[in-house]
């Protein structure tokens, strides 16, 4: 006996276009697979696929796959704001590498905050804390004492890198959750635009988390960190976008840009070393190794202190998102922990090792495979 064909099966060709869009990719790209080969000829309904071929289809493109046969796309909407730098009419929808990260973080979210509280833990006081009203330089003063680090603290690191790393450390000892990654859990099929998102905030009195997407330039990276810890003392979730690297048309958004960037570099401390850091060839790698924070973000705090103009900026950013292209990803955003998040991973793993917890749900809620999982926790 020959192999049984899968049925054939007519699908809205409005769909299937909705489906390409929102899985980000183009409809070429998608049809290198042997299955979708065709895709274009379904679109344009000269072919029908097979239910096997749409099984395919639905899973690559993210798409659950009952929604092909709606009658038209529904109207997805991600559980927090989306600012955007954009203006409304370049907007579209959420991508469903985002709505699908921040379903991810939720769940993370919602199981450790039952965690935490089962242990008796207590809500943590800052969160929510700060008014957009508020001074933003007291503002980034608080944050700096919570974090139990003084203003000059990046200056006695030897690079930008263990800055970071110090400062990631300082804020999980606060009680923040971080997580890490350029791809939605570890699919590195399914890479994150940093156009659509450079970050997003899950607020919570007991379990905050702070995504930042390291497909990002890696300075970029940092301001999108400091951005996501005003976003928590304001008690504000939020996905942001931070085009080169400016807020949304929000007082919310507003004041959490001031407040990350005179956390990261004070105004006095910048404009009282101008001077000296203009006497070198480049201003800003000179402003960088000073303040362990990248020249982008020295750039945009020059500009925010009317040390350049928007001119100036405009060509130095340009300059660096083309060096980007070239440069490959920092291995500190690599490991596993870090895209898990290593304060969310420890309470997993504690969990497992008292009983409280499940394997099987430890492998879902970190996304590893049982491999991987169990010998973390050896």
């Amino acid at each position: 006996m020959g192999k049984t064909r899968s049925p054939k099966i007519s699908v809205n060709a409005k769909m299937l276009r909705w489906a390409v869009q929102r899985s980000g990719k183009s409809v070429d790209k998608l049809a290198e697979a042997p299955q979708m080969k065709n895709l274009e000829d379904w679109i344009n309904g000269k072919k029908d696929p097979t239910v096997k071929q749409l099984e395919v289809f639905s899973a690559t493109t993210s798409v659950p796959f009952g929604y092909l046969f709606f009658s038209s796309p529904p109207n997805e909407q991600i559980p927090i704001p989306h600012f955007r730098t954009l203006s409304d009419s370049l907007v579209t929808g959420p991508s469903a590498n985002l709505i699908d990260m921040i379903q991810i973080i939720e769940q993370r979210r919602d199981w450790v905050r039952e965690h935490l509280i089962a242990d008796g833990a207590e809500p943590l006081d800052f969160v929510g804390s700060v008014k957009p009203t508020d001074s933003h330089e007291a503002a980034a003063l608080r944050i700096r004492n919570e974090l139990d680090i003084d203003q000059g603290w990046a200056s006695a690191h030897s690079d930008w890198g263990d800055a970071l790393s110090v400062m990631n450390e300082r804020i999980e000892g606060a009680g923040i959750f971080l997580s890490t990654s350029d791809t939605v859990g570890h699919n590195t099929d399914r890479a994150l635009d940093p156009e659509e998102f450079r970050g997003f905030v899950v607020v919570d009195e007991y379990a905050p988390f702070v995504f930042v997407n390291s497909g990002d330039l890696k300075g970029a990276q940092m301001f999108t960190l400091a951005y996501g810890l005003a976003h928590v003392w304001m008690g504000s979730s939020a996905a942001f976008d931070l085009r080169n690297l400016s807020p949304a048309q929000d007082a919310v958004e507003s004041a959490c840009n001031q407040i990350a960037a005179e956390f990261l570099v004070p105004t006095d401390s910048l404009v009282q070393k101008w001077a000296k850091f203009s006497r070198e060839y480049n201003p800003f790698q000179a402003g960088a190794r000073h303040f362990k924070v990248s020249e982008v973000v020295i750039a945009r705090r020059a500009l925010d202190t009317q040390l350049i103009n928007q001119e100036e900026f405009r060509k130095f950013y340009q300059r660096q998102q083309q060096e980007a292209k070239d440069c490959s990803s920092w291995e500190f955003y690599n490991t596993v922990d870090v895209r898990i998040g290593k304060a969310f991973l420890r309470n997993v793993i504690s969990a497992v090792r008292e009983g409280r917890l499940l394997y099987r749900e430890a492998y879902s809620l970190t996304g590893l495979g049982r491999k991987t999982f169990d010998g973390m926790i050896v």
